[in-house]
C-alpha cells in the first residue's frame, strides 16, 4: 500500500503555555490563604494524533481534520490550596483555512482532570473553586500550524480551558484560563506530498431525525450549618449529600449538511435533590417526604451539533418551563455540552455536562 492511500499519518506533539486565569469567584480574586489572587499560570502538554490523509470520502468533506489524545499538567503557583492537577482528553483538530505552508485550525477537546486539591472545611476551607479531586475538563483550542519540513510541524495556539465537576461535587465555581501555547509536532509517517481529493461527493440532502436519549448524573448538594444558629458546636461543618438525576430528552434535529443539525428538543427531569433538607440535630442532609411528581422539572432547549463523520460535538441552550418552586432549587436557564458517537442509524452513546446559570434582573 502506497503512502497516499493510508488511512492516517500517526504524530506526536508537545507544547508549553503559559497565561491568566479568568477572576471569576472571590476564591481566585484574593480571598484564600495565601491572601492574593491566583493570576497566572503554565502548563505543559503532551498529544498523540492521527491525520488524515483524503484516503475516504470523508476526510475531505471535513477538509481533513486530525484526531488524538492527550495529557496536561497545570501549575497554579498555589500548590497548598489547589495542587497541581492534570487532564486526560481526547481531541479533534478541525481545518479552518489551508495555505501552502499554513494552516488555521479549531480543536475542541474534552476529558477528565484529577490532582486536584478540594475544598474542605477544615483542612482547605477557601478553595470555593474545585469540591472533588476529580473535575472534567473542556479546552477550546485555535491554532495555526506551520510545516517546516515533512518530518517537524510548529504550532501557535491560543487554548482556553474550563475545569469543574458540572455538580457533582460542591463547592463547584470552577476554574477559567487563557494563554498562548507554542508547540512541536513530529511526524511518524511521511506525509503525502498532498491529499487525496475525490471528485465525486454527492451534495448533501437535508433530513431529519427524532432523537431520544436517556442519561443518569449526580447532583451534589451542601448545607452551610454555620448558618444554623441553634447548632453552635456545628459552626466549623459543612454537609454534603450526592442525589441522583435522570433525564428523558427527546429533540428533533434537521441536518442541513455533512456537518451541521440543528433543532428542538424536551427534556423530563427526575432530581432527587429536591428532597435534600437539614436534620438539625444529626447536622446531616436527609429526604424529606415529597411526591414523586415534586422531584420531576421540564425543560424545552434549542440544539446545535457540529458533526465529524459519526462524533458529533453538541451544543444547548435551555429554559427549564415546569418545576415546583423548592428552597436550593436550581435556576431556570441550563446549558449542556458534549459530544456523542453514532454506532449506526438507530445507536448512540455520548458524555455531557449541564450549567446552570442564574438570570439577574435589569432595572
Amino acid at each position: 500500500e502506497s503512502q497516499q492511500e493510508a488511512d492516517y499519518v500517526n504524530y506526536l506533539q508537545l507544547g508549553y503555555q503559559t497565561g491568566y486565569v479568568l477572576q471569576l469567584n472571590d476564591f481566585i480574586s484574593g480571598e484564600n490563604a495565601a491572601g492574593e489572587p491566583i493570576e497566572r499560570f503554565h502548563a505543559a502538554r503532551l498529544e498523540y494524533g492521527w491525520q488524515t490523509t483524503g484516503s475516504k470520502r470523508w476526510h475531505q468533506i471535513w477538509n481533513y481534520p486530525s484526531f488524538g489524545i492527550g495529557l496536561t499538567t497545570v501549575d497554579y503557583f498555589n500548590e497548598d490550596e489547589v495542587g497541581t492537577p492534570s487532564a486526560v482528553y481526547g481531541f479533534v483538530s478541525l481545518p479552518v483555512k489551508r495555505w501552502d505552508r499554513w494552516a488555521f485550525n479549531i480543536a475542541p477537546g474534552f476529558g477528565v482532570s484529577f490532582g486536584w486539591k478540594p475544598f474542605d472545611p477544615k483542612t482547605n476551607p477557601y478553595n470555593q473553586s474545585i469540591g472533588a479531586f476529580k473535575a472534567a475538563f473542556i479546552d477550546i483550542n485555535s491554532h495555526f500550524t506551520y510545516n517546516m519540513s515533512p518530518d517537524w510541524d510548529l504550532l501557535l495556539a491560543l487554548p482556553a480551558y474550563h475545569f469543574s465537576n458540572g455538580g457533582t461535587r460542591q463547592p463547584n465555581n470552577g476554574f477559567n484560563q487563557l494563554g498562548p501555547m507554542l508547540s512541536l509536532r513530529y511526524k511518524f509517517d511521511e506525509p503525502p506530498t498532498r491529499f487525496k481529493s475525490w471528485d465525486d461527493i454527492p451534495e448533501y440532502q437535508s433530513n431529519d431525525e427524532l432523537v431520544v436519549t436517556g442519561s443518569w448524573g449526580l447532583r451534589n448538594v451542601k448545607l452551610d450549618l454555620k448558618d444554623h444558629d441553634f447548632i453552635p458546636e456545628l459552626d466549623d461543618a459543612y454537609a454534603r449529600a450526592d442525589f441522583d438525576v435522570f433525564t428523558l430528552s427527546a429533540a428533533w434535529m434537521r441536518q442541513f449538511s455533512y456537518q451541521s443539525k440543528w433543532g428542538l428538543g424536551v427534556d423530563l427531569v427526575r432530581d432527587q435533590s429536591t428532597k435534600a433538607q437539614l436534620d438539625a440535630g444529626e447536622g446531616e442532609i436527609v429526604e424529606q417526604e415529597l411526591d414523586d411528581y415534586d422531584q420531576y422539572r421540564v425543560g424545552v432547549y434549542g440544539a446545535y451539533a457540529y458533526v465529524i463523520h459519526r462524533l458529533s460535538i453538541l451544543g444547548h441552550v435551555g429554559y427549564t418551563v415546569i418545576q415546583k418552586g423548592f428552597e436550593r432549587q436550581l435556576p431556570r436557564l441550563y446549558q449542556r455540552l458534549g459530544f456523542r458517537y453514532r454506532f449506526d442509524n438507530d445507536w448512540l452513546a455520548g458524555l455531557s455536562a449541564v450549567y446552570y446559570t442564574h438570570l439577574r434582573a435589569h432595572e
